[in-house]
């Protein structure tokens, strides 16, 4: 992308006219011909010359700007610069005029693309803001936390495809350098989400790495931010040799053995003051359903005649987490009706304790959502009898599915298989199972 090239030697009257007004007016803003604005952009001040009523054209902004600085004689002549634009560079301010002027330019970098963002929403240039918006999208991994930032500001609809390529990537992410810079509110926005791609472990490194380049503000942040940290997802050796490297620097003595008391008790002792307690892993491959019920028509829905049913199963491999369960009265079959359930998980390895509980209370709004995520993920472990089992308050509003298999069956998830046991109090409204798998640890 070449900047505005100024040549006063030229002949501004016999120039070659292409007959395309657009075309004309970008060779007018290219050679500073008939101007009658001039801008000073950026920390260099930068002199560009340009033409008002394309500009006031293109923008009301602009025309109210231009029409203030004029009739107010803050710019006495067309040579007068005006430097309201200091905090965008010469190379986005260029790129804005020849797209405003010529509807044409290339975009050379996310950092440019950013600036011209930017800019367009500060201008209100819609088809400007357009474009700078659909090259960011197609952001990689080194950038993806800069984009994010820019569209969270300005909630912009393509946020969800930015925060796909951070959780899909997470490890590119936090080499990238744009980690470093990141602010102390974007850091811990991205420790709120649910998946990315990377252990705790590294998610833990990467918060050390971003402090090495932080002033001494945001140094104070850090303690904040480590308790964001899921230390419960950690394997107890990790968080050992974790300690041992860090020295003191850290966890308070008192936070260690708390995190190690938990850790070793299967989660059950409390974290340190402050310390999040989710026990859910982000490094998940994504939901995969383990169905029971093939069904053909809403004619096969019986109601239900028990207040509660149970499901029984166990795993031949470890690396499996379920993490929610897909009920039919959930379905569209009994939109509208006031529903209060709840799911249940327990094991025989823990006598029986409740591993993680769920709730549904209120009106079932379908939204093609028939699904009850746990709270908490719970990881299965082979030959270990997990339990299920749902509870219903109001069982006459229910609707459920004819059930179709045996009492004892399996089924093969990712090339291994669950053995599943019914009870004889089974009804058939659990549809699936909602598992995920553990991605290897890169």
């Amino acid at each position: 992308m070449g900047e505005q090239a100024i040549n006063n030697q030229a002949d501004p009257i016999n120039w070659k006219r292409t007959g395309d007004i657009v075309q004309d007016q970008l060779y007018l803003y290219e050679h500073g011909y008939f101007y009658d604005c001039t801008f000073a952009i950026g920390a260099e001040n930068k002199i560009f010359k340009c033409h008002k009523v394309v500009l006031a054209r293109a923008s009301n902004v602009f025309a109210t700007m231009l029409n203030e600085y004029f009739e107010d004689k803050q710019a006495k002549s067309r040579d007068d610069p005006i430097a309201v634009f200091t905090d965008t560079s010469a190379k986005a301010f260029d790129f804005s005029m020849r797209f405003i002027h010529g509807n044409e330019g290339t975009l050379e970098s996310i950092q440019v693309a950013i600036e011209v963002y930017r800019f367009a929403h500060a201008c209100r240039l819609d088809l400007l803001l357009q474009v700078a918006a659909d090259f960011m999208a197609k952001c990689g991994p080194k950038d993806a936390i800069s984009v994010y930032e820019c569209f969270k500001t300005y909630e912009d609809d393509r946020l969800d495809y930015v925060m796909s390529v951070i959780s899909k990537e997470t490890s590119a992410v936090f080499l990238s350098v744009s980690w470093r810079q990141v602010s102390v509110q974007m850091v811990k926005e991205i420790f709120k989400f649910e998946n990315l791609s990377v252990p705790e472990e590294r998610i833990l490194y990467a918060l050390i790495v971003w402090l090495r380049f932080q002033n001494i503000e945001n140094r104070k942040h850090f303690r904040n931010l480590l308790k964001l940290i899921r230390f419960r997802n950690f394997e107890i050796s990790a968080f050992c040799s974790l300690i041992q490297r860090s020295k003191n620097s850290l966890f308070t003595d008192k936070e260690k053995l708390q995190i190690l008391m938990n850790l070793g008790n299967g989660n059950k002792c409390p974290m340190p003051d402050g310390f999040t307690d989710v026990l859910r892993f982000r490094n998940l491959s994504p939901d995969q359903k383990i169905s029971f019920c093939q069904f053909t028509s809403d004619e096969d829905c019986i109601e239900l005649f028990e207040n509660s049913s149970c499901l029984s199963f166990e795993v031949d491999f470890d690396g499996l987490y379920l993490t929610g369960v897909q009920l039919h009265s959930l379905s569209h079959a009994n939109k509208g009706q006031v529903m209060d359930l709840s799911c249940t998980v327990t094991s025989s390895a823990t006598s029986l304790k409740t591993l993680t509980h769920v709730q549904f209370q209120g009106e079932n709004k379908f939204e093609s959502k028939d699904t009850l995520s746990f709270p908490e993920h719970v990881i299965l472990k082979r030959n270990v009898r997990y339990t299920l089992y749902i509870m219903y308050q109001n069982k006459e509003a229910c609707k459920s599915r004819r059930y179709r298999h045996r009492k004892r069956f399996r089924l093969v998830v990712m090339g291994h298989s669950l053995l599943f046991t019914l009870s004889e109090n089974f009804h058939d409204d659990i549809s699936a199972l909602i598992v995920r798998a553990r991605k290897p640890i890169s």
